[in-house]
């Protein structure tokens, strides 16, 4: 019932317009693979009406894509690397939809207009402290593209004259419009595929003072892109906040009986004050291992009050529970306890309160049950118990993912040696190695053999009292 004017009514926008944005909570209690249909009028006092662009919005279920296959589905724009070349513009692409081609300057593209480069200085900087002067519209990040990497460094920017790939930058609309549409061919008919796609926030001070429109002196809007499968939103990245670095963005989904699939992109946010970004690397693969469970890590430890078990995992909203199961010689396990699972919970723990003996070996996993009755088991962890009550043992890998090697990051209270095993996806042990840690943190190079196939394997460290698991993505 009040009263909007246009370039007075807080947020505005350069002086003469005033932004209108619609955010919607839905709560879904609706079956699988049914799909929820949002929309709606915006009414004006005046009798004017600005209808909401409508989303259908899919039930799925939550998959967790263990291995991908080689093969691209997405095979236009250099299957979505949007190729390479020696020009710092490249020409427009087919597959922008919704945004105005413009070539890189000091002050473009502007809001609603899109450029394919392979750095997004237009002086072509290719240092490390580029000036304003470097930058579009002074604020904009110096970057290279992603493709070739896997992490969120991405490529340099290259020099002048120099060959290398190109990437897409976007200067959103002022209303949430589709950026890129392709459509992937030869497809298997009810599969697994995952979609993904690497984007970079490129506006660390891109806001406008949401009273006068002036510039500001933050990122302002971020990105916020919504990813749908023939004209069905499966899946929204939520606010890509800046942080000067790539990141990797990716759903699983079943295709159906359609042997094709048109993938689209849409920015859910405003432009006006931010929502610049970049993309690259868009792909659809088929999965070749899913994994209803992200189970991150499992680790367990001796206390005074028994034996505290501690497990991260990706949150799914299909598990029901756990139970945790004991053994003694590592063959036959018995349940001892169980957890209910909650669908936004990663981190959970639970203390078996036996109190061993010193030096006795205990192994414990893991049931993981489902909605549907199905069940899945961790990996076990073998624990060997002493007199005292040692802090946890934690270890992380880095880089992870990882082709040919990584390292090890060993967190213990004692010195003392470790033996570190990498297991298969099927159990199997494929190599093992000792090696002496101190107290505190030990760092331990491990070379990858050269013949993996891509998938999850697990590394175990077991020291003298202690075991932890560690998941290792070989790409």
């Amino acid at each position: 019932g009040g009263t909007v004017t246009g370039g007075s009514t807080t947020p505005v926008f350069y002086s003469n317009a005033t932004i209108l944005m619609v955010a919607y909570q839905v709560k879904v209690t609706a079956a699988v693979n049914s799909t929820i249909t949002t929309g709606g009028v915006f009414h004006y006092n005046s009798g004017t009406t600005r209808s909401v662009t409508a989303t259908n919005i899919v039930v799925s279920n939550y998959y967790s894509c263990g291995s991908q296959g080689s093969t691209n589905s997405i095979t236009s724009e250099t299957s979505g690397t949007f190729g390479s070349g020696t020009a710092l513009n490249r020409g427009s692409s087919a597959s922008v939809t919704g945004y105005t081609y413009n070539t890189l300057g000091a002050n473009s593209p502007v809001d609603g207009d899109y450029s394919i480069v392979k750095n997004t200085s237009y002086t072509q900087y290719s240092g490390s402290s580029p000036a304003s002067s470097d930058k579009v519209f002074g604020v904009w990040d110096v970057v290279g593209d992603h493709s070739g990497t896997t992490n969120g460094t991405g490529n340099a920017p290259p020099a002048s004259g120099s060959p290398a790939g190109y990437l897409l930058a976007v200067n959103a609309t002022f209303a949430p419009a589709t950026v890129f549409t392709i459509t992937a061919n030869s497809l298997l008919a009810n599969s697994t595929y995952t979609v993904s796609l690497w984007v970079r926030n490129i506006c660390p001070q891109c806001s406008a003072n949401p009273a006068t429109g002036t510039a500001g002196t933050t990122p302002g809007v971020s990105p916020n892109l919504a990813i749908n499968v023939n004209g069905n939103n499966y899946y929204s990245t939520g606010n890509i906040d800046y942080t000067g670095q790539w990141v990797q963005k990716s759903f699983t989904f079943v295709n159906g009986s359609s042997t094709t699939a048109t993938i689209d992109i849409k920015n859910n946010a405003p432009g006006g004050g931010g929502n610049d970004y970049v993309l690259d690397d868009i792909a659809m693969r088929q999965c070749l291992v899913v994994l209803p469970l992200g189970l991150q890590s499992f680790s367990g430890r001796s206390t005074a009050r028994g034996i505290l078990l501690d497990w991260q995992l990706s949150p799914w909203q299909g598990l029901q529970s756990f139970t945790i199961e004991r053994s003694t010689e590592g063959t036959q396990f018995f349940s001892v306890g169980h957890k209910d699972a909650y669908p936004d919970s990663a981190s959970y723990q639970y203390t078996d309160a036996l109190l061993p003996s010193s030096g006795s070996t205990l192994y414990y996993r893991i049931r993981m049950d489902n909605n549907d009755g199905t069940s899945q088991y961790s990996n076990i962890v073998v624990l060997q118990t002493t007199d005292d009550s040692p802090d946890v043992l934690t270890t992380r890998l880095s880089p992870n993912p990882a082709r040919t090697a990584t390292t090890l990051a060993i967190r213990s209270a004692h010195a003392g040696p470790a033996d570190i095993t990498l297991w298969s996806p099927a159990g199997s042990m494929i190599r093992s190695r000792k090696t002496s840690i101190s107290r505190g943190t030990t760092a331990v190079s491990l070379d990858l053999p050269a013949y993996l196939p891509t998938g999850i394997y697990i590394v175990r460290t077991t020291t003298s009292s202690e075991s932890a698991v560690t998941r290792l993505v070989i790409e």
